[in-house]
């Protein structure tokens, strides 16, 4: 076909305060987003209500939980990436309309060739007035494969004053596009990045987000970011792998990796990894 169809996705169930309502759209055909259509009180929720309401978002696919993220927290995903939608939508993007070419932006859109189930739970607050929740889906019937997808995972850790925090485990089988971490620059004040025992990245976090923003990547308040991809080439990642010999994933063999974050006092993080790679 010439263009994704844009369609209403036939079932949606559970739409309530205080449940998790779940989309279930057929496993068949290519998937390069998913439109949450979401209203409060009769009218188009604005950024603050969705953060306020929909206290998660998990995409499933044969019941393996690809992403897990809040609201608030998939606004700044989208938000970096100079998605800003309208009053009202949650958008799913699996395809990325950010990328700088053609090729790009469709390249990881999801193939359901092989899939079984797939699936969105979307957990309403208890507080949330009368709400509602459609989905519209920019999808074609044309079969393909699943290659690497993107891919969202997370983790809180504390730090009880100022000090160099070191992570060596970040990931094992997952290219990493980009990690954000919700505190400022103040709190996170510079970042090292070591791939193979070379240095790749050695700079205060506000000159980095300085060196994004240049490429037109969008920082946001109350966040600091190591985004690897900041200029929209999609290949452009942390890859700390030894492929396999005809260049393929699985790779053969983990790189020694390593983060180091430079606290300037105490703090509680959340980590959310944006990543790319086989679906789990």
């Amino acid at each position: 076909m010439a263009f994704p169809f844009y369609v209403p996705t036939p079932v949606v169930i559970n739409v309530a305060a205080g449940q998790t309502a779940t989309i279930r759209p057929e496993a068949q055909g290519t998937y390069f987003g998913l439109r949450l259509k979401y209203t409060r009180g009769g009218a188009a929720a604005t950024p603050a209500q969705i953060a306020s309401d929909i206290k998660q978002i998990r995409v499933i696919l044969d019941d393996k939980v690809q992403w897990e993220l809040t609201a608030a927290q998939l606004q700044m995903i989208n938000s970096t990436h100079r998605i800003n939608p309208d009053n009202g939508i949650i958008p799913l993007w699996f395809s990325e309309p950010n990328r700088v070419t053609e090729g790009a932006q469709d390249i990881k859109a999801w193939g359901m060739f092989g899939i079984k189930s797939f699936r969105v739970e979307v957990d309403i607050d208890a507080a949330a007035p009368t709400p509602t929740l459609s989905v519209s889906q920019y999808w074609t019937n044309e079969q393909s494969p699943m290659g690497e997808i993107r891919k969202f995972k997370r983790e809180t850790f504390a730090v009880a004053g100022a000090a160099d925090v070191v992570m060596n485990d970040l990931t094992k089988n997952e290219r990493q596009l980009a990690l954000h971490f919700n505190a400022a620059t103040t709190v996170i004040s510079n970042i090292k990045v070591k791939i193979d025992n070379a240095e790749l990245i050695n700079a205060p976090s506000g000159d980095l987000h300085s060196l994004f923003k240049e490429w037109g990547y969008v920082p946001q308040t109350g966040w600091t970011h190591l985004a690897y991809d900041h200029r929209d080439r999609v290949l452009e990642s942390a890859n700390p792998f030894i492929l396999q010999q005809d260049g393929t994933f699985p790779p053969r063999a983990f790189l020694p990796y390593q983060v180091t974050l430079t606290f300037t006092g105490a703090a509680t993080v959340t980590m959310v990894k944006e990543l790319m790679g086989p679906r789990d």
